[in-house]
């Protein structure tokens, strides 16, 4: 660090923020269960918390499987939910529809959760923090 870098205050936190998990992140599903060969949705509560020293740019991606959709008509198999700027400590919560068709056969579905730490822009991911839920269908 230079003596510039320390009259005008620029640090590299860079090295913080790769180093640990910038997030908590709890999900939980509303209904618990899809049915299986029905075209009905539940909800995907994910509720991230700033667990770092640092305002953070934000994004969560939520992926499904091929029987599954985030719309209603099962094409879209993920969504991006850009929340912004997270001040140290602040907790936000994202519901994302995760929604069933008729080819949704009774098994368990591994849908990926990923939290992402950008900076500049949502083009660069300085770090991420990534989950897989289970999602049953039964008949």
């Amino acid at each position: 660090m230079s003596i510039l870098d320390r009259l005008f205050g620029k640090t590299d936190v860079s090295k913080e923020l790769t180093g640990k998990m910038p997030y908590a992140v709890k999900t939980r599903f509303t209904p618990y269960r899809l049915t299986a060969h029905k075209n009905e949705c539940v909800n995907l509560d994910v509720s991230v918390k700033n667990v770092s020293g640092e305002d953070l740019m934000t994004s969560v991606v939520v992926q499904v499987p091929n029987k599954l959709g985030v719309d209603a008509t099962g094409l879209n198999k993920s969504r991006e939910v850009r929340l912004g700027y997270m001040k140290a400590g602040e907790e936000k919560e994202v519901s994302v529809k995760i929604c069933g068709s008729s080819a949704t056969i009774p098994a368990n579905y591994g849908l990926l959760v990923t939290v992402f730490c950008h900076y500049r822009d949502y083009q660069h991911v300085l770090n991420y923090v990534r989950r897989k839920v289970y999602l049953r269908a039964e008949k």
